[in-house]
């Protein structure tokens, strides 16, 4: 697979996580149970950030395929949903939403939630060529981002 296509999902990654920053001061409010609602949210999308890429260690890798020495990892946080990294950042991206009381960063939000499951298809598909026993691991864990949801 070419490289530069899969960079384009990294720029796009990136894009999206700065309109997230870039767009906090517009639409925004003040509520004091919201805005700390949103430090509790950032501190615990933090947490699962950092769990989930200690357990993934040396396969962790910022484009979608695969590294060549990559092990299959199916315990830990990666045993409850597929892609908990991606748990991570929209918690904490949805966390800073809030915590600003940003409207247009809570939009953007979600926008990276739809972005994170196109690249998580794509992903997926290469998972699945790598590792035969991905698919078996789809039916154990059929969440991808969001625990019982989605």
């Amino acid at each position: 697979m070419d490289n530069q296509y899969l960079d384009k999902y990294v720029a796009a990654q990136i894009i999206i996580l700065l309109a997230i920053l870039l767009l906090t001061p517009l639409m925004h409010f003040h509520n004091l149970i919201i805005n700390l609602l949103g430090l509790g949210f950032l501190l615990i999308g933090l947490l699962i950030l950092v769990i989930a890429i200690k357990q993934l260690g040396t396969a962790l890798t910022p484009v979608v395929t695969p590294k060549k020495n990559a092990q299959l990892v199916t315990s830990g946080l990666y045993g409850i949903v597929r892609h908990p990294i991606y748990t991570g950042v929209i918690i904490m991206a949805i966390g800073w939403s809030f915590y600003w009381g940003s409207v247009s960063s809570f939009i953007a939000s979600l926008v990276l939630l739809l972005f994170f499951n196109c690249k998580i298809n794509k992903e997926e598909s290469l998972l699945s060529k790598k590792f035969p026993e991905y698919e078996l691991y789809k039916l154990k864990v059929k969440k991808k981002i969001i625990p019982f949801i989605f």
